[in-house]
């Protein structure tokens, strides 16, 4: 009875109705679940929060019959719908033990097994490139359209009388014979605020992609929480495509997975090493990144070298890599006066990891430079180092009338480490 009506609101009127029978079927009718969640998602002219309720009622059963099921969902046109199946598998792979059904699902999309590339037709491909050279061949007939019109207007007046005679004319500025060079900081600055002309382009609301390329991207952000020496394998293996951002995701998720293992396989490893060394610094980053659980002499060789990197964001994540290593030594602290904050305060969480002699007195000056930019998070630093001794160098610079000027800095710092201490002792 409790089953029958489930599945009558399946087909309600109301939308949020329906998704949520979706769901509850699962539960209500199990064994005859799968099938009917799957007579729904067939079903085209079903609202899209339905067939999402249906999906999770697909997770919800679980077993083979449900993740097969939700395997035909990622060929699918509808983006969200495939997402929320990836996702459901996902959720299905961290329930069981690895490895398991589901999470072979991951890897196979990751691979581009399950979702293959489409075949291109010959003729299709041959339209496609006679289309693209008239499109070419049509805009440097505007182009040279535009120069036409613009040799044709009248020339910049040459004197006050030419420019009195010439009222009410179109007057053209002539071009100048110098050259404008950009600097590599002005075409990063460009880029960030939508400067450059030819880069700007209205976001659609649903992005659009090609259902292979975004199943095995989606599976490469997805597979990092599963710390399997079989998934760091198989993302070092993506990194030979040619699909924008799959590379860099994969990276990504290596880096997720490094976080939370001890090593990583030899072959991971030396591929890391070559793209440690890429021309592309996002993908340097995010290489340097993940190679920060392995203290092989060869990786600690490279973190120290990416030190020097131009980027600064590669230098802050060869710091970090070398913190959590334990090999933050005396490299990094000439980065404590780096012109870029951040890159100054990871050197400072870094070195004060090392606890090495004489890291509360560096860590003390550290808090006074910059005008004491960083004084507060020193402090907090100190506070976990050693409490007593900070607090000592600090009195003593309260002491020195001739340092008066750091005395704001020094009292700020006695108030971060010792404010634990009070509210300690303060009255309940």
């Amino acid at each position: 009875m409790l089953g029958e009506r489930v599945r009558e609101l399946l087909h309600s009127s109301s939308v949020p109705v329906a998704a949520s029978a979706a769901l509850a079927i699962a539960v209500v009718t199990s064994e005859k679940a799968v099938s009917e969640l799957v007579e729904l998602l067939a079903q085209e002219n079903i609202a899209e929060e339905v067939r999402r309720g249906a999906i999770r009622g697909l997770k919800r059963v679980g077993g083979d019959e449900a993740l097969q099921a939700l395997v035909t969902i990622l060929g699918g046109d509808d983006r969200q719908l495939r997402l929320e199946a990836m996702g459901a598998i996902a959720d299905l792979a961290k329930e069981a033990d690895w490895p398991n059904a589901a999470g072979g699902i991951l890897l196979a999309a990751l691979s581009g097994e399950l979702v293959p590339e489409p075949q291109s037709n010959p003729e299709e491909v041959s339209e496609g490139v006679q289309e693209e050279k008239k499109l070419e061949n049509e805009s440097q007939e505007d182009v040279e359209l535009e120069a036409e019109e613009e040799s044709e207007g009248d020339q910049f007046p040459t004197s006050t009388l030419d420019s009195i005679m010439n009222v009410g004319k179109t007057q053209t500025l002539a071009p100048s014979s110098e050259e404008v060079k950009l600097s590599a900081e002005d075409i990063d600055f460009l880029s960030l605020t939508g400067g450059n002309k030819k880069d700007r382009r209205t976001l659609p609301l649903v992005p659009d992609v090609v259902i292979h390329e975004d199943v095995r991207f989606f599976a490469a952000r997805l597979l990092c929480n599963f710390a399997q020496p079989e998934v760091a394998g198989a993302l070092v293996a993506s990194l030979s495509s040619n699909i924008k951002d799959l590379k860099q995701t994969a990276l990504e998720s290596l880096a997720h997975i490094c976080a939370s293992v001890s090593e990583l396989p030899g072959d991971v490893i030396e591929a890391l090493l070559v793209e440690a060394k890429s021309s592309n610094q996002d993908i340097r980053r995010q290489a340097i990144r993940a190679l920060g659980c392995s203290k092989e002499g060869s990786v600690v060789m490279a973190l120290i070298n990416a030190l020097d990197d131009e980027n600064s964001f590669v230098r802050t994540e060869a710091i970090r890599s070398l913190g959590r290593l334990g090999e933050a030594g005396t490299g990094v602290s000439r980065f404590l006066k780096d012109p870029e904050a951040f890159v100054r305060l990871e050197a400072a969480r870094a070195l004060a990891e090392t606890r090495a002699g004489g890291i509360v007195e560096t860590l003390v000056e550290y808090a006074y430079s910059f005008e004491g930019y960083h004084g507060r998070e020193a402090a907090r630093l100190l506070a976990n180092i050693d409490k007593s001794a900070a607090n000592a160098l600090f009195i003593e610079a309260l002491n020195d009338e001739e340092r008066k000027r750091i005395w704001k800095v020094a009292i700020e710092g006695l108030e971060e480490i010792n404010q634990n201490r009070a509210s300690a002792h303060a009255p309940a």
